[in-house]
């Protein structure tokens, strides 16, 4: 089963403040795929986060692989396959 994170805005408006209730706040978001890049190299899997996060692979059979909080970028040792980085897919020679 899947993990999911709730991001949740909340804005009182109060009258006198220039807070506009009726604002996009996805804006204000970045999702965490959006900050990590994952290579497959000879026999590992590269991975660069430019936010600190949760890091789940898998192999396509949904085996977890790795399951880490990753604030930095690692390099994972794994054999020649593809793999799923935080639904990336990724192949790995």
């Amino acid at each position: 089963m899947g993990k999911f994170v709730l991001l949740q805005k909340v804005v009182i408006h109060e009258e006198g403040t220039d807070i506009d209730p009726t604002d996009d706040i996805s804006r204000h978001f970045v999702s965490a795929e959006a900050s990590l890049q994952a290579a497959g190299g000879y026999g590992c899997l590269r991975i660069q986060v430019s936010q600190p996060q949760h890091v789940t692979v898998s192999d396509l059979s949904g085996k977890v692989l790795f399951h880490e909080w990753l604030d930095s970028n690692a390099t994972i040792p794994v054999r020649r396959g593809i793999y799923v980085v935080n639904r990336q897919k990724v192949i790995v020679r």
